[in-house]
């Protein structure tokens, strides 16, 4: 399985030639599901579209979405 962000679900999802050849199921983040989403009529069509592609939602780990940000702050 392999982690990819918006930017690569973008070009699979325009058929981009450089991406057509990823091989394998595909992990998204919260993130990345809620920047393509918006591309979408229905969450039908979008579900859909995830299924077309074998993406799979995974969550951010709590820990690593509240650490970040706070850390981040700190170093600011």
């Amino acid at each position: 399985m392999t982690l990819v962000d918006t930017n690569v679900l973008l070009d699979l999802v325009t058929d981009d030639p450089h991406w057509v050849a990823i091989a394998g199921a595909l992990a998204i983040n919260d993130v990345a599901n809620a920047e393509l989403s918006v591309r979408y009529q229905t969450i039908k069509v979008f579900d859909a579209t995830l299924a077309a592609l074998r993406a799979r939602l995974e969550a951010i780990p709590t820990p690593v979405c509240c650490w970040l940000p706070r850390h981040l702050a700190d170093t600011a």
